[in-house]
């Protein structure tokens, strides 16, 4: 019996357990009906407000249009009013006249008719009779003000609910990316564009401000991958009240940019456009801490500082190491079977105050930007063959090029390569912002004002087999590097190409580090 009370209490729970997962489903179904009754309830409520509004301005424009009639009867009558007006001063003054002289004619009295005959005949002479215009008034009778509403009568049995809005177009063609700014641009169908305007893609004639009937705003979304529908959050700009749209304020460190659009109307968005890719290409890299000199502290990835105090500490770390080298190995160091890995040995040392960047310059052409800061007293920027040693300096070898600035000592603002240095000035005239160009396949590195877009120096035939990296080197102070920026339009290197067509073809030929040479 036992048995069976536990199989019946067993029964009894989970019985209990479906009627409680019943009643939390039947709460949820009821949720879901009192809020569909709720959004239909406000949908009449507004479906009556709106024809509310209709009636009110039918009413208007009704009342409008009666004061029109009205006006224009008052401004033909008013001319046939007065006349009839002067017409009836005249009658009463011609009747009174006629009265007098009735009486006249039947006096006796010579000198009493006499007087009389005087009075009536200087009456008619002042009478009103005689100075009506009689001249007939030219008024059009016909009253032109005619109502025909057949043709809002037939819009008005058009009237319906508000249509899903159609869904955009990208306009592949348009989309482009320059300047780090991507330039999107779409269209919309047929039937839903303005009546009064004609959309051409790519035509100088498309009104890009006007917006579909139908349609109130788009949103756009775009996002930065390096695979086309990979899985990356989208970004939303939304209330964009034209056919195209300009993503700025970019730094490419993707491949691609990805866009989609929404048309949206008063109350609803439509399906999202295809997604269109935009290649970014730019050239982007981190500072490198395991290519860093010790007295170099990288803050961020694009971000170095000089830290005169990272060296000492560097020094009595070599220094206690060394002091305990004579100590006995454990045996599972001495087997190599160590957990722990070995630090590698400082990329740079001595005076040779370098980092260098995580990526190798490829065949494309490549830009950067660099921002020193007030505090730098000197500061070298440039590019170099991976094989720089460990105590060599940026400039001073056959495979490394830069822009050196001292504000030590020596005020010096050069371009320097393979220990050749050539003066550029003075060091007030070193810009706040200095950007990079690259061109490994022609050879060309070239420096600029990034703000003022003003030249400050080329180096020609920059060639030599191996990877080349960017390299930075500071003393005090720290820099600034921005990456992710696509070559600017106000670069040219037509005319650096040309001047390097005309070397001898030795010249154009991949050196080696030991055969790099310089032509300034």
């Amino acid at each position: 019996m036992d048995k069976q009370k536990e199989a019946l209490t067993r029964i009894i729970g989970t019985v209990q357990a479906k009627s409680v997962e019943a009643e939390k489903f039947t709460q949820t179904v009821q949720i879901q009906v009192d809020s569909l009754r709720q959004n239909y309830a406000n949908s009449i409520s507004e479906l009556q407000n709106q024809f509310q509004v209709l009636t009110e301005c039918l009413e208007n424009v009704k009342v409008r249009m009666v004061a029109q009639i009205e006006e224009e009867l008052c401004n033909k009558s008013g001319p046939l009013l007065e006349c009839l007006k002067n017409y009836e001063k005249a009658k009463e003054s011609t009747e009174d006249l006629i009265a007098m002289s009735n009486s006249a004619l039947e006096m006796t009295d010579h000198n009493e008719f006499s007087q009389a005959a005087l009075k009536i005949k200087d009456r008619v002479t002042m009478s009103p009779i005689f100075r009506l215009n009689l001249s007939p008034f030219l008024v059009e009778e016909e009253c032109f003000f005619y109502a025909d509403f057949s043709r809002e009568l037939k819009l008005l049995n058009q009237v319906n609910f508000l249509p899903v809005p159609a869904q955009a177009e990208i306009a592949k063609d348009c989309c482009f990316s320059e300047d780090n700014v991507v330039h999107c641009q779409w269209a919309v169908p047929e039937e839903d564009e303005t009546a009064d305007s004609t959309i051409s893609i790519c035509s100088e004639s498309v009104r890009l401000s006007s917006l579909p009937q139908s349609i109130t705003y788009f949103v756009l979304q775009y996002r930065q991958v390096d695979t086309p529908s990979e899985n990356i959050p989208w970004i939303t700009v939304e209330f964009i009240r034209s056919l195209q749209y300009d993503i700025n304020g970019l730094c490419f460190d993707k491949e691609f940019l990805e866009f989609r659009v929404q048309a949206w109307n008063q109350a609803l968005g439509g399906s999202w456009s295809k997604v269109c890719a935009i290649s970014t290409p730019a050239f982007n890299f981190s500072l490198n801490p395991d290519a860093a000199h010790p007295n170099l502290k990288i803050t961020s990835h694009d971000s170095v500082e000089w830290d005169a105090a990272a060296g000492k500490v560097t020094q009595e770390t070599q220094r206690v190491k060394s002091a305990n080298s004579s100590r006995s190995v454990s045996p599972i160091k001495r087997n190599g079977t160590s957990p722990r890995r070995a630090k590698p040995k400082d990329r740079f040392t001595g005076e040779s105050y370098t980092v260098l960047g995580d990526a190798m310059f490829a065949e494309e052409e490549a830009y950067f930007e660099v921002i020193p800061s007030s505090e730098c007293k000197t500061y070298s920027i440039g590019i170099t063959h991976k094989s720089l040693a460990r105590f060599d300096q940026l400039g001073k070898t056959q495979a490394s090029w830069c822009l050196y600035v001292s504000n030590w000592i020596q005020n010096s603002f050069t371009a320097k390569h393979n220990n050749k240095v050539k003066n550029l000035g003075n060091v007030a005239d070193v810009p706040s912002k200095i950007g990079v160009f690259f061109n490994q396949r022609a050879g060309i590195l070239s420096f600029y004002d990034a703000d003022s877009r003003q030249h400050i120096h080329t180096f020609k035939q920059v060639k030599c087999n191996g990877p080349i990296l960017p390299g930075f080197l500071i003393w005090f102070g720290s820099l600034q590097i921005l990456t992710g920026i696509q070559v600017p339009t106000w670069i040219s290197t037509k005319s650096h190409n040309n001047l390097n067509g005309k070397s001898s073809s030795m010249s154009r030929r991949s050196l080696t580090p030991s055969e790099c040479s310089i032509l300034e």
